[in-house]
């Protein structure tokens, strides 16, 4: 099952969420958006950081069920770790200040999985983890 949007659609979604935010927490001088205070404050998900143990090199964040495992690097060892229902988990590497920019995508990319399965109500066996 594929559900398509139009970028227009994508935008006015967008636009209407950080609108939501910034009326929220209107005591902030917003000249750009604190993705992270975004996330934990607004959308009231959890940001974590796990090494990754994942066969697909490519993946550095992932969107938490509760109830799918992601393979992480623990104690010298590689496990399967199931974290809590709505925790973005973030590859550690992307703490590095040279980083910052690819963790911020990361970050939106992630939410916006939270965001569109609240809008379709998708099983998340849908959802593309980036």
């Amino acid at each position: 099952m594929s559900i398509y949007m139009s970028r227009a659609e994508l935008e006015e979604i967008s636009e209407g969420l950080i609108t939501a935010y910034a009326n929220k927490f209107s005591n902030r001088v917003i000249q750009s958006i604190d993705i992270e205070h975004f996330i934990t404050e607004f959308l009231m998900l959890r940001i974590e950081y796990a090494s990754f143990a994942e066969d697909d090199a490519g993946r550095i964040g992932f969107l938490a069920d509760g109830a799918t495992p992601l393979l992480v690097h623990q104690d010298g060892k590689i496990v399967p770790f199931v974290f809590p229902k709505d925790t973005i988990v973030l590859d550690k590497f992307l703490l590095a200040e040279k980083e910052q920019g690819r963790r911020r995508f990361t970050m939106a990319h992630e939410a916006s999985h939270h965001i569109l399965s609240k809008m379709y109500a998708m099983p998340s066996e849908y959802r593309n983890d980036f």
